[in-house]
């Protein structure tokens, strides 16, 4: 059986090759082919590219797994070519999409693509009024990135701090992350330090305030350890598939609060699952720095165990196998 995976920027998502390497998939950029991507905004190429794309992949593969609601149009080609399809949707396209064009690609990809797999309920409901979908299968870490955060030392701090994370390369990235809300939402509460991992913050406004601390880009190790040192680890942007920062946070021993617009609202309990305003933030975050928020991360590791690696890639290859 052989299978190929497409990607949409410079490199595959690391969770999307976790569940591909589990297949031996190789990797195409979905425009450019076997040629790859050159950039972090790399996705060049028409609607009809992709499609000639994805059957000329098609003609050479067994399987053909289109990632992104953008890797659709790659499954029509292949399909034509003769190959089975599956569509791994992990993006937000479909919470914004153009309901007329997605009401017909919707209607194509019933009919060829062979299995759409959501990375969480979130996008599962965005995806309905498209299309059919089978069941979930979260994106997975690593394997070494599990065990690196599973293994995290547990570091006390004399201070209550709130750790978020969130890479930015623009105003628009700023407003789905929600970042200046949660810098209001969380700098309102007195005795409260908020980091901030992750690049694009630092010659922002909210970045002056002298609660905030912005990191930047970090190490791996030293990520590790800010999101190991916090109290809470919070995520509470308008509109995310599945950050996979907060099953990390919740390995380290940091309990998760998350907003109800992003998928990983799925592994958090009712309590640790808020509206994605400056009012509920401060509110949620003044509440924990009073009462803790062990039971919260109890009932996240329970949640995040059912996740490990090992499970979602299998889960993923049984999906890969029964279509090809």
């Amino acid at each position: 059986m052989r299978v190929a995976m497409a990607y949409q920027f410079a490199h595959p998502h690391k969770a999307h090759q976790t569940l591909g390497d589990g297949v031996d998939a190789d990797y195409f950029h979905m425009s450019r082919g076997f040629e790859g991507g050159s950039g972090p905004a790399e996705n060049p190429g028409s609607i009809a590219g992709k499609i000639r794309t994805g059957y000329r992949v098609g003609c050479d593969y067994d399987v053909v797994i289109g990632t992104g609601t953008m890797g659709f149009y790659n499954l029509v080609g292949a399909k034509t070519a003769g190959a089975s399809t599956l569509l791994y949707i992990a993006d937000e396209t479909l919470k914004y999409a153009n309901s007329m064009v997605w009401r017909t690609n919707g209607y194509l990809a019933n009919k060829v693509v062979g299995r759409v797999i959501p990375c969480s309920g979130i996008v599962k409901e965005w995806a309905q009024p498209y299309m059919d979908t089978d069941e979930i299968i979260y994106p997975p870490l690593a394997r070494d990135t599990w065990t690196l955060f599973k293994n995290a030392d547990i570091i006390e701090s004399d201070e209550f701090r709130v750790v978020t994370a969130a890479r930015c390369d623009g105003e628009k990235s700023r407003r789905k992350k929600n970042i200046k809300t949660i810098c209001e939402g969380v700098t309102r509460v007195p005795g409260i330090t908020l980091d901030i991992l992750g690049e694009g913050h630092k010659d922002q406004s909210y970045a002056d305030h002298e609660s905030v601390v912005t990191h930047g880009f970090v190490d791996r190790d030293t990520y590790v350890d800010i999101v190991a040192r916090g109290d809470v680890f919070l995520m509470a942007g308008l509109g995310d598939a599945f950050p996979t920062s907060v099953i990390e946070a919740v390995l380290a021993g940091t309990p998760a609060v998350v907003s109800e617009t992003i998928g990983s609202r799925d592994i958090a309990p009712p309590e640790a699952v808020i509206k994605p305003t400056a009012v509920d933030i401060s509110k949620k975050m003044e509440e924990l720095q009073d009462a803790g928020a062990d039971q919260i991360l109890q009932a996240e590791r329970e949640t995040v165990s059912d996740l490990h690696t090992d499970r979602l890639v299998n889960d993923f290859v049984s999906v890969v196998e029964e279509i090809a």
